[in-house]
């Protein structure tokens, strides 16, 4: 290849991508989607991987039911495109990510309550529903079940104090906010607790009710 045309091969280059942020959106998009693609269909098992180092030895969707299920994998997927593995969760990211990651798991802790342990639970109001209740009811169940309860309630406390956006200084309100070092120390915190809530939580499944 002559000059020329090296010239005219390079400006066409140029031509389709105007800046570095169309690069990066163009070029890391198709990183990002290729991910994706390799985990279709497993992507809360690829999660839940992710998180506890070990693998989930049952048919999600039996043990779930099919509309569980569903938005679980929505929710996964939701963890996937902020951050395909823990290690990439940088700064703010991590408000995105662990609520994407508590809604996906909290439907695994109400099926375990409501199908493997014929658990009600129970509501403070009639007319609303929180997600607590269901970390709660698991922790005052005891021994063993508060082990998975516990943990889900403190990284759904970490959850809540990215949305608390005002404190008291001197009796005035004032924003509240977080810079990087400590989005990360809550990062490391919220994973820590997830992991020790799913460990357990798989642990006490009947797997063998829930196979394919």
């Amino acid at each position: 290849m002559n000059f020329s045309q090296q010239r005219d091969q390079l400006q066409k280059q140029t031509n389709k991508v105007s800046s570095y942020n169309d690069y990066v959106k163009k070029y890391f998009t198709k990183i990002q989607i290729n991910n994706l693609e390799s985990v279709k269909g497993v992507e809360i098992e690829h999660l839940f991987e992710n998180i506890t180092d070990q693998s989930i030895n049952y048919d999600l969707e039996t043990f779930l039911s099919n509309l569980l299920f569903e938005v679980s994998r929505d929710y996964a997927i939701d963890c996937l495109e902020t951050a395909f593995r823990i290690d990439e969760i940088f700064g703010k990211k991590i408000k995105v990510w662990l609520d994407s990651a508590l809604k996906c798991f909290d439907n695994f802790l109400i099926r375990f309550l409501n199908e493997v342990l014929n658990e009600e639970i129970p509501q403070k109001d009639p007319d609303k529903v929180y997600e607590s209740e269901v970390y709660s009811h698991l922790e005052n169940l005891g021994t063993p079940y508060h082990k998975i309860g516990v943990p889900f309630k403190e990284a759904y406390n970490i959850r809540n104090s990215f949305t608390h956006i005002q404190k008291n200084k001197d009796g005035i309100r004032v924003p509240k906010r977080y810079g990087t070092k400590e989005y990360n120390k809550k990062r490391n915190q919220a994973i820590k607790y997830l992991k020790e809530g799913l460990v357990e939580l798989d642990k006490q499944i009947p797997k063998e009710s829930y196979l394919n």
